[in-house]
């Protein structure tokens, strides 16, 4: 008997900018990697630090409200499937490993990001104001589409 589970949570603050691609008119991605520090002790007294970079993806619904949403130094609960793949280059076995990430939470208040805007051009906090409007409202249909498809069943 074969037993396939392919879990992975992660929590980690994103380092690079997410990058949004629109493949199709039904298809979003977006990428980004976080970074994930464990401690480890070398001996009894002495302890170190190493930092994982972990690539994360996210498709359709989940990339578009993560582009409005996600931004660098974020901490981020992430949690989805690991794939791996291979290709060839330049004669050589190259592997990839990324998170197929089907769902985030974000672990700051996003009216933190409000606050910190403040100091800003008065632009950027009406800019930065819009996309937690639209960020939130996106959540709230697609809780409304998730609890629609639930009562349909």
């Amino acid at each position: 008997m074969a037993f396939n589970y392919n879990h992975v949570t992660l929590v980690g603050r994103i380092c690079t900018d997410p990058i949004y691609k629109e493949i199709s008119p039904r298809l979003q991605k977006l990428s980004f990697i976080i970074a994930i520090n464990k401690f480890y002790k070398v001996n009894k007294t002495e302890s170190k630090e190493k930092t994982d970079f972990v690539p994360i993806t996210l498709y359709g619904p989940k990339a578009e409200t993560g582009q409005k949403i996600l931004v660098k130094g974020q901490p981020l609960l992430v949690w989805g499937k690991l794939s791996v793949r291979n290709y060839m280059k330049e004669d050589e076995s190259v592997w990839y490993t990324e998170v197929s990430a089907t769902n985030f939470q974000v672990l700051e208040k996003l009216s933190n990001r409000i606050q910190q805007a403040y100091t800003a051009e008065p632009e950027a906090i009406d800019e930065e104001q819009d996309l937690l409007e639209d960020g939130q409202e996106l959540i709230e249909k697609l809780n409304e589409t998730k609890k629609q498809s639930k009562e349909k069943r």
